[in-house]
């Protein structure tokens, strides 16, 4: 069973994923975490113009979009969320690492993932937080 993150106040974290599985497995692992969950990038944009996120993470293939627009959108709209691209392949597709920090990015995360990777990444954020 994956490890959730602990240490401190709960952050808000925007999930834009798509896939049941990968949702299922996010959330056990941001247990404690107060978890927006969507599965489009409509649905992600919409959240991000009604509320603040500490981290946004979202997959680079959604419906409707790509996970660029999302990451595009957090960084114009949450200056303070730190950002958080997901990739299915490591090579990170048509778009290379340079275009995900364009996009407002600090981080890609390569799917599939390891728990202690997601973790990692959210205490990185929470630390930048703090600072």
């Amino acid at each position: 069973m994956p490890e959730k993150v602990s240490n401190g106040s709960a952050l808000t974290v925007l999930v834009a994923e798509d896939d049941l599985h990968v949702q299922g497995l996010i959330r056990l692992c941001l247990e404690g975490q107060k978890v927006t969950m969507v599965a489009s990038c409509a649905a992600a944009c919409y959240e991000l113009n009604r509320q603040s996120f500490d981290v946004v993470l979202t997959d680079l293939k959604l419906a409707g979009s790509d996970g660029l627009e999302v990451a595009r959108l957090a960084a114009q709209t949450q200056p303070k969320a730190y950002i958080v691209i997901m990739t299915g392949s490591p090579g990170v597709g048509p778009h290379n690492a340079e275009d995900l920090r364009a996009a407002g990015a600090h981080a890609r995360l390569p799917k599939p993932f390891l728990p202690r990777e997601l973790r990692a990444i959210v205490d990185t954020a929470r630390r930048g937080r703090r600072g």
